[in-house]
């Protein structure tokens, strides 16, 4: 393996306050699309299918939806008395959904374990043998494409595509399905990193140092036009927050984090605009904060407003959690959960963030709401509170 030193880029620009007193504005960005009007889908996936979503993708030919149901078995050594078995469904519209088959597959990655790019869709999992991701240009036929130097039944955490290729990440331990998949998940002071130009031959992995990671939080890694970002973990003593950047998968550097503090939860670029929400359960501050950046240093936004009465899950800052953000078509959209059901929030320039009315949009049916976006549609999806079959919404 090859350990790839850090160094740090040192920003021009320091803000005054955490809070971004002082900072320069962003820099102008495309106007935005009219705000997407919601439309509630019939999933078309079996209620005893997909009952935990654990990520998707769009891409040039539609979605795919991942995740998993319970099947009974019996105890095993360590007590657990259910088995994980993958669902993966594919759909050109978000309206009619077809189950997939990865042949080999055992489960798929912990944290996004799906990623789209143009023609191509890729699905990261473990097989007998080790990590592989399965590619497809059709939705329909799958290839598997093996991970050299991961662990038989190993799944690895997330996988990215993007211009300059396809980039996976891992520990630099064998990583366990939370402790499901039979492998030792302690010790790691690193990330591997795989990368192919393709997403058919891979090289690597190569070792990235990042000590003292805090256990628990799983590593991330998204694609934009100049490169990859890994994101997603933190120090086990400082909580600083961890961002690693490459332009080509293979070499990462550091990215000084200024005034920003916490574990990154989800990333995304809108132009020259970076977005990105933390993690509150690590930021001492219980309510959602939106950090961008554009040519200068991370500015802080906690605008994120809560809704109108009578709308569903109106309720206080602290009860509005953003998991996740996407671009389309020149506007930002997060989700996550509102009060005790979904939310969705709009944003053109992640400083103020306007939540999509909850009770008229049926979002409070799912518990908590992800989004995936392609050129023509957004899509939000996320498990029924009711335990019924998996939510789905499109822009209409």
């Amino acid at each position: 393996m090859r350990l790839i030193r850090l160094p740090v880029v040192v920003l021009a620009i320091a803000l005054a306050a955490a809070c971004g007193t002082g900072a320069a504005p962003p820099p102008p960005t495309a106007p935005a699309a009219p705000a997407p009007r919601w439309v509630a889908a019939s999933p078309g996936v079996p209620p005893d299918r997909l009952t935990s979503l654990q990520g998707g993708a769009g891409w040039d030919r539609g979605f795919v939806l991942a995740g998993h149901h319970l099947v009974p078995a019996a105890p095993n050594s360590r007590g657990q008395v259910n088995d994980l078995v993958s669902d993966v469904f594919t759909s050109p519209d978000g309206g009619t959904w077809s189950p997939v088959v990865l042949d080999g597959v055992q489960q798929l990655g912990h944290r996004t374990p799906v990623a789209g790019y143009r023609n191509t869709v890729h699905v990261l999992g473990a097989t007998t043998g080790g990590a592989a991701v399965w590619r497809s240009e059709d939705g329909v036929s799958w290839s598997a494409h093996p991970l050299a130097g991961s662990e038989p039944g190993e799944a690895l955490s997330a996988v990215a595509a993007g211009p300059r290729g396809v980039v996976v990440v891992g520990f630099d331990r064998p990583m366990a399905v939370l402790d499901n998949d039979r492998v030792d998940n302690r010790d790691h002071n690193g990330l591997r990193v795989w990368h192919s130009t393709d997403g058919k031959t891979f090289s690597g992995p190569d070792a990235v140092d990042t000590p003292d990671l805090r256990s628990g939080y799983l590593p991330d890694v998204t694609a934009t036009a100049d490169g990859f970002t890994i994101f997603g973990v933190t120090g086990d003593s400082s909580g600083d927050t961890t961002v690693l950047s490459s332009t080509d998968g293979t070499g990462w550097t550091a990215d000084e984090p200024g005034p920003l503090r916490g574990r990154v939860l989800s990333l995304t670029r809108k132009d020259d605009l970076t977005v990105l929400f933390t993690d509150p359960t690590t930021t001492g501050d219980p309510r959602p904060t939106a950090w961008r950046r554009g040519t200068g240093d991370w500015t802080a936004s906690h605008d994120v407003t809560v809704g109108v009465l009578p709308d569903a899950n109106v309720d206080e800052p602290e009860a509005q959690h953003v998991r996740q953000v996407a671009t389309w078509r020149g506007r930002l959209i997060a989700t996550g959960s509102s009060g005790d059901g979904g939310g969705v929030w709009l944003s053109s320039d992640a400083a103020r963030w306007e939540r999509v009315p909850v009770k008229q949009n049926g979002f409070d049916a799912a518990g908590s709401l992800s989004v995936f976006t392609n050129d023509t549609t957004a899509l939000v999806a996320g498990d029924a509170v009711d335990g019924g079959p998996l939510r789905i919404w499109t822009t209409a």
